[in-house]
């Protein structure tokens, strides 16, 4: 299929954010009344869900990734934010430019590849322990340090 068919055009970003806005609004008035936390995200997770099932009808592969529900649920619990218009905003973004997040995605990636990879080896903090406890032998032995066996002096 088409990738450029699937990206929000701007009719559906406005129709989109207008939407989500006026579900803000009306949960703004609930919230300034001071029902808030018992009306409000009830609403506001029903905006979630069917901006859930929107984003999984235009084929987004992380629509139902855990870290995007609990972030967009959770913020449903602030009040007087026009949270569900901001979650929208935001997922509309990602989901028009996958290759934006994509390198964060793999830059994040190769960080815990090379972390396990250290952890494999035997990490950074056993070499540096041991660094330490040869820089300590060599003054007990009277030895002259060098100047690389310093860093390991506190």
């Amino acid at each position: 299929m088409n990738e450029e068919h699937n990206k929000f055009m701007e009719v559906e970003m406005l129709l989109g954010g207008l939407f989500t806005l006026g579900v803000d609004g009306i949960c703004f008035l609930i919230d300034w009344t001071g029902v808030c936390l018992a009306i409000a995200p009830i609403i506001q997770g029903f905006t979630t869900f069917v901006m859930w099932m929107w984003f999984k009808s235009k084929g987004d592969p992380g629509a139902l990734s855990v870290g995007r529900q609990v972030a967009k649920y959770a913020s449903n619990m602030l009040p007087l934010l026009p949270t569900t218009l901001i979650a929208f905003a935001v997922e509309v973004y990602l989901h028009n430019h996958p290759e934006k997040f994509g390198a964060i995605q793999k830059v994040a990636a190769l960080k815990s590849a090379s972390g396990a990879a250290k952890a494999a080896e035997g990490g950074t903090i056993k070499k540096a322990l041991a660094a330490r406890k040869a820089y300590r032998e060599k003054l007990a032995g009277g030895e002259q340090a060098a100047p690389e066996d310093v860093a390991f002096a506190s």
